[in-house]
């Protein structure tokens, strides 16, 4: 793997949590960008997520909430759900992508030792925050919410 931090965060999940991610190393890429693929479980939903490591001092966390749903009347609504949320959170950013998808995101710097603690950390306050926001947005999109309790990535 050409990216040292990629490798290091790498060690790190196979020592913590052994096949809980797939990994994609994009080929030919300059910043030799490296993601991790799961998911993670809150409240009864399970949220696909990337972590995308690159020789960048950035490191992405992206949780796709739901694919493809807000369109029509429901957007105006869940814009504003999300933009409420953007104002009152600041460590994470919502929006819906040009698909419609509806997406949180967070990132960290790391300019050059990779902490994977620290991204574990970001992804625990990602699922509790959904465990608290996720129903408002789904009602906005007029998806929903499965009922039950849960929070962890999913292996």
């Amino acid at each position: 793997m050409a990216n040292a931090k990629a490798e290091a965060f790498k060690k790190f999940i196979e020592s913590k949590d052994s096949g809980a991610f797939g990994v994609e190393e994009i080929p030919k890429d300059e910043l030799h960008t490296v993601l991790f693929h799961s998911r993670l479980k809150a409240g009864n939903v399970e949220y696909p997520f990337i972590v995308t490591v690159d020789d960048s001092v950035f490191v992405t966390l992206r949780v796709l909430l739901d694919q493809a749903v807000v369109k029509g009347e429901k957007r105006a609504a869940v814009l504003e759900e999300m933009n409420r949320l953007n104002h009152t959170y600041k460590s994470f950013k919502h929006y819906v992508d040009q698909g419609g998808s509806m997406v949180l995101d967070a990132c960290l710097i790391m300019p050059e030792k990779m902490e994977g603690s620290l991204i574990y950390n970001m992804l625990t306050m990602m699922m509790e925050h959904l465990e608290h926001v996720g129903d408002g947005i789904r009602k906005a999109a007029g998806i929903k919410t499965p009922e039950g309790p849960g929070l962890s990535i999913v292996k």
